[in-house]
């Protein structure tokens, strides 16, 4: 058999499910940046039936402007530099890969949220790895971040 490349598309699945395999790697990861944003209250929940996992905090939340860059790769708060990234990051989630790993690896990803100091909640959800709504919600009671996960295989 001849070689040739992948397509983006496999390319982006077997990097995602190399660092993201199973609910245990996604949930810390998930509590990781619950910790950044730095929640007090972190909630876990795990569905076994529905395969499914919510992670609930009461953190800082996201703003809605950032909302559009949720989901891509190598997006963060953490680090903007070369030297950020030396200086060894006192953050848990600096790279900005693994929640994009997390939506191209689930079936259905949706993430909500209430940013310290407004009203606003907001949300944005993903199936298969595609953006497909973003939208003003029922208000939080306070701020902080729920995201939950749909997996495509069983816990």
């Amino acid at each position: 058999m001849a070689l040739k490349r992948l397509p983006n598309d496999v390319q982006s699945l077997l990097s995602a499910s190399a660092h993201v395999n199973n609910f245990k790697r996604a949930i810390e990861e998930l509590i990781y940046n619950s910790l950044d944003a730095e929640s007090t209250s972190i909630a876990i929940r795990i569905h076994i039936e529905e395969s499914s996992i919510q992670v609930i905090d009461n953190g800082c939340g996201i703003a809605k402007h950032d909302f559009n860059l949720i989901g891509q790769r190598h997006v963060t708060s953490k680090i903007d530099n070369i030297g950020a990234l030396q200086a060894a990051p006192k953050n848990y989630g600096f790279r900005g890969e693994f929640l994009a790993n997390i939506i191209t690896i689930s079936q259905m990803v949706k993430i909500t949220s209430r940013h310290l100091g407004t009203e606003d909640t907001w949300a944005k959800t993903f199936c298969d790895g595609k953006e497909k709504k973003f939208a003003k919600m029922t208000t939080r009671p306070s701020n902080g971040t729920t995201v939950s996960v749909y997996s495509k295989v069983e816990i």
